[in-house]
């Protein structure tokens, strides 16, 4: 089996197991002025990822433009080449987003994910100023105004609550 078809046969799994969670997941009626409620999104997550690995297991494959190309996956260097990459970054992009939801509750959503992203940000190479930290603060404020204000989902910010 091809790695790329392995990989969207896993990932199926993942969200068909996600899915299958989050129909579980129970409606709240008593907040009335709720307008998602704490199900859908992870429905909508759940769905998306069924589809992109249903895309990504039966789309075609494109064709070969000579004798000489070798399928992705038969020979042991083609093998390597696939799992090459800068492994480094990926588990540093995994330990930043285990220690954002270690922090995330000590300091506050918008701090945590400003810091989250700017990290993630510089980790992937870039290094201009402003979109370390303009970009970085922009989307936190942008979401936490989104939250609470479209959603009404209360998110604690203790380090901005004692300074104010």
């Amino acid at each position: 089996m091809q790695p790329q078809r392995a990989a969207a046969l896993a990932f199926l799994a993942v969200s068909v197991a996600y899915l299958a969670l989050a129909v579980r997941i129970e409606e709240v009626v008593s907040s009335s002025a709720a307008v998602v409620g704490p199900r859908e999104y992870p429905l909508l997550v759940g769905s998306v990822g069924v589809l992109v690995s249903l895309f990504l297991l039966f789309a075609p494959r494109p064709a070969a433009t000579d004798a000489t190309t070798v399928d992705v996956g038969t020979a042991p260097s083609d093998r390597r080449r696939i799992f090459a990459g800068d492994w480094r970054s990926v588990l540093a992009l995994c330990g930043l987003t285990l220690l954002y939801a270690a922090v995330l509750p000590i300091v506050g959503f918008t701090l945590a994910t400003a810091g989250f992203l700017a990290a993630s940000f510089h980790l992937l190479g870039e290094r201009r100023f402003g979109s370390l930290v303009m970009v970085p603060v922009a989307i936190a404020v942008v979401c936490l105004v989104l939250l609470r204000g479209a959603l009404g989902v209360y998110l604690p910010e203790p380090l901005l609550e004692m300074m104010l």
